[in-house]
C-alpha cells in the first residue's frame, strides 16, 4: 500500500486572510463533487477495510466532504502524533471515504483532502486521539461519521498539526499564507474535532449508501457490505428503535 514519507527540511493581516479564506469558500461551496477515481480492488482475505465519512466546516459556515484521509499505522515505535509516513485512502464515492485492504493493525487518521483536493484539513491531538481504531483481517471497520471545524491560523497549529502539514503539504508548508493562497492556491486548514456519530441508525444509513451506490456494481465488496448493513439493522432492532433510511 502507498505511503507518503516527510521530508526533513507573506505576511498578511488577520482581515485579509479571513475576506481571502471567505471568498474561496463560498466559491468552492458550487464547485462539483469530486470521487477519488482509483481502481477498485478485489477483498484481500489476510487484510481488512476502514470506512468513514469525514466533513469540514468552513469559518464562513458551509461544509464540505472529505475524499481522501491520511492514516498512520500505529506501532511500538510509532508516535501517532510525529509519524514518519502516512497511509492516503484509496476509494472514495458518494461522499464515503475507504481505506480498502489495509494491513491488520492499529491506524488513527491525522489529515484529509476536502472537495476539490486543494483544501486540507489537519486534525489536532485530540481529533487524532479519537480516530483511533484497529483493522482485523477480513473486517470491515465504520470509523464514524467525523464533523470538523476548519480554523484559518496556521500559526496557532498544534505539534501534530505542524507535523503533518509539513508531511502532507511539504510545498506549501514552506510558503507563506500570500504564496500558499495565490501561487499554489492551496487552502490549508486546522481542525478540531466537532463530533464523532457511530450509532446503529448512522451505520444502518452509510451502509445503505454504500450497498446501493458505491459497491453496486462490484459483488465481493456488496457482499461485505450487506453484512455490515444486517449487523447495523440488528444493532437497531436490540435497542427497539425504529428507523427511517437517509439516502442522500
Amino acid at each position: 500500500m502507498r505511503s507518503i514519507v516527510g521530508r526533513s527540511g507573506g505576511h498578511t493581516t488577520w482581515k485579509l486572510e479571513r475576506f481571502v479564506a471567505l471568498a474561496a469558500a463560498l466559491l468552492f461551496a458550487g464547485a462539483p463533487v469530486g470521487a477519488m477515481d482509483l481502481a477498485l480492488p478485489e477483498p484481500d482475505p489476510e487484510r481488512g477495510t476502514i470506512a468513514l465519512t469525514m466533513r469540514g466546516r468552513f469559518p464562513a459556515g458551509n461544509k464540505a466532504a472529505a475524499v481522501q484521509v491520511y492514516f498512520v499505522r500505529l506501532g511500538e515505535e510509532v508516535d501517532s502524533f510525529a509519524a514518519e509516513s502516512v497511509i492516503p485512502s484509496n476509494f472514495s464515492k458518494a461522499k464515503q471515504v475507504y481505506l480498502l485492504n489495509a494491513r491488520p493493525g492499529r491506524y488513527v487518521a491525522v489529515g484529509a483532502h476536502l472537495k476539490g483536493g486543494q483544501y486540507t484539513a489537519f486534525l489536532d491531538k485530540a481529533a487524532i486521539a479519537d480516530t483511533e481504531t484497529e483493522v482485523r483481517v477480513g473486517e470491515v471497520t465504520f470509523l464514524g461519521d467525523f464533523l470538523l471545524d476548519l480554523k484559518m491560523k496556521m500559526r496557532a497549529c498544534d505539534e501534530a498539526q505542524s507535523h503533518y502539514v509539513r508531511l502532507i503539504e511539504p510545498d506549501a508548508s514552506r510558503k507563506g499564507w500570500m504564496g500558499r493562497t495565490y501561487l499554489s492556491k492551496k487552502y490549508l486548514y486546522r481542525a478540531e474535532l466537532v463530533g464523532v456519530d457511530r450509532e446503529a441508525a448512522t451505520r444502518t444509513d452509510y451502509w445503505t449508501v454504500a450497498r446501493d451506490k458505491v459497491f453496486s456494481s462490484a459483488p465481493r465488496w456488496r457482499a461485505e457490505v450487506e453484512e455490515e448493513l444486517a449487523k447495523a439493522a440488528g444493532d437497531l432492532r436490540v435497542a427497539g428503535l425504529e428507523h427511517e433510511v437517509e439516502v442522500p
